[in-house]
């Protein structure tokens, strides 16, 4: 992600939260009604496909903002910790689950993954089973 985009998406994030932040006394009701309005709205959002921004995505940047000292460098985009690392399965191993799914159709995909544990299979908890069942 170049300098230039960072600095768009972080202008993004204050510009949503500005509402909020520049109101100090500000009561509960109103700040959720604030976030619903944000929430409820389609975005043009910098550098993503989405329109659409989350609630918990709006209290995290607060958060993030308020915990940086109200600083907008607090809202930059951080790169991803394991970047460059990857998170996919190897070849044989999504092949052994895809088989044990295969036998096992009715369980669900939490007890799925027990039971794959329990087989043997090494399965971390950054493993993308779920867009492997689904691609």
């Amino acid at each position: 992600m170049d300098k230039e985009l960072r600095y768009q998406i972080t202008l993004f994030r204050f510009a949503l939260i500005s509402p909020l932040v520049s109101r100090r006394g500000m009561n509960r009701g109103k700040q959720e009604a604030r976030i619903k309005e944000i929430t409820a709205r389609t975005w043009e959002i910098p550098g993503s496909p989405r329109s659409s921004i989350a609630r918990s995505i709006v209290l995290r940047w607060l958060f993030l903002y308020k915990r940086g000292g109200e600083r907008l460098k607090s809202l930059l985009p951080q790169p991803w910790k394991d970047r460059g690392a990857s998170r996919s399965l190897g070849e044989d191993i999504e092949a052994s689950f895809l088989a044990l799914r295969r036998e096992n159709q009715a369980v669900s995909l939490p007890v799925l993954v027990k039971f794959a544990r329990a087989c043997g299979l090494p399965l971390d908890s950054d493993c993308r089973i779920g867009s492997l069942l689904l691609g």
